[in-house]
C-alpha cells in the first residue's frame, strides 16, 4: 500500500478545484446577470448623477467619467460588458428609465431569441 503525503493530497484537491470550477451558468442566465448588473450600476450613476445615462453617452458612462460634476464611478470594472456570445448590449431609454437589451444567440436585434432587460 502507497500513502500519499497529506501535503500532495491537498495540492491535488487544490488543482482539481482550480482545474474544475464547476458548473457554469447557461448563455442565456449568464446574460440575465449582466443585465442586472448592468442595471444597478445603472441605478448607482442616477442616485450621484440625478437622472440614468443618455442614449448617446450609453453604458460607456458607467465605466468612463462623462465630464459631469456629480460622475462618482466608475460604477461597473473592466471593458464594455457584452453578452454570453460577445455583442454589445442595447442601451435606450423608454419613458426616462433604462433597457438593456441582447441580441441573444443569433446576434441580431428583433428577433425572439432577444433576452431584453425591460
Amino acid at each position: 500500500m502507497k500513502v500519499i503525503p497529506a501535503s500532495g493530497l491537498l495540492t491535488a484537491i487544490a488543482l482539481l478545484c482550480v482545474a474544475c470550477p464547476g458548473p457554469q451558468p447557461d448563455p442565456v442566465t449568464a446574460t440575465r446577470r449582466t443585465i442586472a448588473d448592468i442595471r444597478q450600476a445603472c441605478n448607482a450613476y442616477k442616485l450621484d448623477c440625478g437622472t440614468p445615462p443618455t442614449e448617446a453617452l450609453g453604458i460607456r458612462a458607467l465605466i468612463d467619467s462623462t465630464g459631469t460634476p456629480q460622475w462618482r464611478g466608475p460604477y461597473m470594472q473592466g471593458d464594455l460588458p457584452r453578452d454570453a456570445w460577445g455583442i454589445e448590449f442595447r442601451y435606450r431609454l423608454i419613458d426616462g428609465k433604462p433597457a438593456i437589451d441582447s441580441a441573444g444567440p443569433d446576434g441580431k436585434f428583433g428577433t425572439p431569441d432577444d433576452i431584453n432587460g425591460g
